[in-house]
């Protein structure tokens, strides 16, 4: 049951307030630069046998989902793919129809990409490839970019509306009923111009609409055009416009490349900085036009042409003029997203709070209902800040938290929820619960065409130190854990230890599975501290050390975000635990939470890690005895060691671009990776989990409150 107030809008405000400066040496804030390219190669012989423009295109992807909605593109482009198969430049490729992907009276067909992806086995380093119109070819690039979090395509034209359609530097492409958005990263275009040009049939009124356009802001193309007739030459004439156009204005002109329209009923899409969402996501402006020598690196404008040149097309008759040379172009985006700690979050007159709703904005407030108190709390202070005139309407939403409930098709239902209520950049959606509601409000705030920057506000010790602070969110798909999903940064992330009193005890010792996590591999201090207090630190006396635990824990985290922020390098510290953690929640049916789940696989990874030759057993054993005096488990008999290994090789090496890069300790607060999974065997697996197995019937000897026997030191400072 939800709760609407609404009015007319106020006046909104864009700017938002910049958070004061974070605290001598506590690292609170996240910022990262990040670089893309786009690439658009014209190219002749595409499909000789041989040609490698396509092959390298693919980035070194080895199994390859093209989509296309032509029979005879299909063939062309399995022919193509078949030849570097047999001669082991691929292992696997398949190529569907688009038609075949949408069942009918099914206006969604993301889903069917996705299944097609999973049925060919494509993992993070794979690719797709569309050969298709428009709306199938957005499909293809919406698919990809969810894919795992995010998935190479190439796409590949044969004709200039589809071409024109794929134009431009808004980084969203939007398909899909309700409207989905995604953001795509390093576009790849290739025009087969062989088909392009030899299309006998006369110039279509898309096309028509298209080359008008271009000849609007090319006068060389509109000249030609009043001396050429034939269909081939016409089209010509207008691919040639195209790099001219290119080189002279790059891809940040929206006069001449717009995005494409959303769906009917959707609000535009916004850009970046039009979002409100400076510093999170804020764009770099277009570029001036260029003439006369490529330009390269050229930082200030964010944008630069690389190997392009201008083309002087052949006079009607004598032929096609040189193709193009590539054009390249980067662009260059800025992220940053604040993690503030504050006390009384849902205060009615809270600061902090405050100064990320913006006078005016419409609120949607989705709440994980585990608690009425705080449902009731977030109803109270959004419906005084309406009668207050400082907003122009409030919703709470509660959401029952389940794992059940983070999936794709509850994602739809929420984005049509937000589109209903018609909210766009100028207004918040609040995340408020724990990482289930943090995911899945992530998702659809990554998603949602309107553009709407949301807020976290997590209520448990997993979604503080962990679930709230990084980039990632996702849902569930066909059971699949976080098949869909982007890297969407929150505007922040407002943190309250308050929720931490609300929490059950099994909850609590969760969240301090991910702390350990990270602790062993970025923050020996960490470490000693939950090893030394983890007894007391529900206590009210021992407020400072938990502070000091979440604010270590979190600026570790932050640390190791900034380094890999999209994850282009898939050997990542924060995975520790994770590689097993994932499959032992699934196979347990979600008996398992997913911080026992995350302890299970660390005592595992750790085991692994010894046998690898990369940690000690001292380093390993002081570990897993802390696992097990917080009260968490370290060997679970939901599956046998045959299980693990076999999803080692089907799920964790897909997922790492078929490298295991299993992140194991070195040292206490020293973290590093066994590589290969040549580097153990299935009889250390074996070993390792017999180990646990049998460490786990001796229960380490407790109080009679269920705490180890070892006594907690009395807190005294950092």
């Amino acid at each position: 049951m939800s709760s609407t107030t609404g009015a007319p809008a106020l006046a909104r405000p864009r700017d938002l307030p910049r958070p004061a400066a974070s605290p001598p040496g506590r690292k609170d804030t996240f910022r990262a630069e990040l670089i893309d390219t786009f690439e658009l190669r014209m190219r002749r012989n595409l499909w000789r046998p041989g040609d490698v423009t396509l092959l390298r295109a693919l980035g070194g992807a080895r199994r390859i989902l093209a989509v296309c909605d032509r029979p005879e593109q299909g063939r062309r482009l399995d022919a193509y793919l078949g030849y570097w198969r047999e001669r082991g430049a691929l292992d696997q490729h398949r190529t569907v129809d688009a038609g075949d992907l949408a069942a009918p009276g099914n206006p969604d067909p993301v889903p069917a990409v996705v299944r097609a992806a999973v049925a060919t086995g494509l993992g993070r380093r794979d690719a797709f490839v569309s050969l298709a119109g428009p709306p199938a070819t957005a499909t293809t690039a919406l698919a990809a970019a969810m894919y795992r979090r995010y998935a190479h395509v190439v796409r590949m034209h044969d004709e200039l509306p589809s071409l024109l359609a794929s134009l431009h530097w808004s980084a969203r492409v939007v398909a899909g009923e309700p409207a989905l958005a995604a953001e795509t990263r390093d576009p790849v275009l290739l025009v087969d111009v062989d088909t392009l040009l030899a299309d006998p049939t006369p110039v279509r009124p898309d096309e028509e609409s298209a080359i008008r356009h271009l000849a609007g802001y090319d006068d060389v193309l509109a000249d030609q055009l009043d001396r050429v007739a034939e269909p081939a030459l016409i089209r010509q004439v207008a691919l040639a416009a195209v790099a001219r156009l290119l080189h002279r204005h790059g891809l940040a002109d929206g006069r001449i490349w717009p995005p494409p329209p959303p769906a009917s009923g959707a609000p535009p899409v916004p850009s970046a900085s039009a979002a409100g969402m400076v510093p999170s996501a804020s764009a770099v402006p277009g570029p001036p036009s260029v003439s006369g020598a490529p330009v390269s690196g050229a930082r200030a404008s964010g944008v630069s042409v690389l190997g392009a040149r201008a083309v002087s097309v052949s006079e009607p008759g004598t032929g096609w003029s040189p193709v193009p040379a590539p054009i390249r172009a980067h662009r260059i985006r800025e992220l940053g997203y604040r993690v503030a700690f504050t006390a009384g979050v849902l205060a009615p007159d809270n600061p902090v709070l405050s100064g990320y709703l913006p006078a005016g904005a419409r609120v949607l407030a989705v709440v994980d209902d585990y608690s009425p108190t705080v449902t009731a709390a977030v109803r109270d202070t959004l419906a005084r800040r309406y009668r207050q005139g400082r907003l122009a309407g409030c919703t709470v939403l509660p959401v029952r938290s389940s794992h059940r409930g983070k999936t794709y098709d509850a994602a739809g239902r929420l984005l049509r929820r937000v589109r209903r209520l018609g909210l766009g950049p100028a207004d918040r959606i609040l995340a408020i619960g724990g990482g289930t509601v943090l995911d899945l409000v992530g998702y659809v705030a990554a998603c949602h065409p309107g553009g709407t920057p949301y807020l976290r506000v997590p209520t448990t010790l997993v979604g503080l130190v962990d679930a709230g602070v990084g980039l990632k969110v996702g849902v569930d798909l066909d059971g699949r854990k976080n098949l869909l999903g982007a890297y969407h940064p929150p505007l922040a992330c407002l943190c309250d230890a308050g929720f931490l009193a609300t929490l059950p005890e099994a909850e609590f010792r969760c969240g301090l599975a991910e702390i350990v996590k990270i602790a062993l591999v970025r923050d020996a201090r960490l470490f000693t501290l939950v090893e030394e207090h983890h007894a007391v630190l529900r206590d009210p006396g021992a407020a400072p050390v938990l502070d000091e635990v979440l604010r270590r824990a979190v600026a570790a985290m932050l640390v190791e975000l900034e380094e890999n922020p999209w994850e282009r390098r898939l050997r990542r510290l924060a995975d520790f635990g994770h590689e097993f953690g994932h499959v032992l929640e699934e196979r347990s049916g979600y008996r398992l939470r997913h911080g026992e789940a995350v302890a299970v696989g660390m005592a595992l990874s750790c085991r692994l890690g010894v046998a690898a030759g990369r940690l000690s057993y001292r380093v390993a054993d002081r570990a897993e005895t802390l696992l097990r005096r917080i009260g968490l488990p370290t060997y679970d008999d939901c599956c046998d060691a045959a299980e693990l290994w076999r999803a080692l090789r089907t799920h964790v090496l897909p997922h790492k671009g078929g490298e295991l890069h299993l992140a194991v300790p070195v040292g206490i607060g020293v973290g590093g990776f066994v590589d290969s999974i040549d580097e153990i065997g299935a009889a250390d697996l074996h070993r390792a989990w017999s180990a646990l197995r049998a460490r786990a019937g001796t229960p380490t000897p407790t109080t009679g409150a269920g705490e180890p026997a070892a006594p907690a030191r009395a807190w005294s400072g950092s």
